[in-house]
């Protein structure tokens, strides 16, 4: 989203958008011809992507329930009921 930002600013930047205020618009509206304005289409990442990405989180949630679940089982263990 910086990369975006930064390559719209330096479009308006090189056709001096901010030194002259005619240049969005004048008395008769409008006036800025935003045609050629970079456009940027985000990628799809394939499943393998995805998954890569999401493997570390799955591990560490995974990790976390076994700790709580060993924890808990330690718990009740050592609760008599008698």
């Amino acid at each position: 989203m910086r990369d975006y930002r930064r390559q719209i600013l330096q479009y308006l930047r090189d056709r001096d958008a901010f030194g002259s205020r005619t240049y969005f618009n004048d008395s008769s509206g409008w006036e800025a011809d935003l045609g050629d304005l970079p456009r940027f289409q985000e990628r799809q990442a394939t499943s393998y992507q995805r998954l890569h990405q999401s493997l570390p989180a799955l591990a560490a949630l995974l990790l976390y329930a076994v700790g709580l679940f060993v924890a808990a089982n330690r718990l009740f263990a050592r609760y008599n009921a008698a």
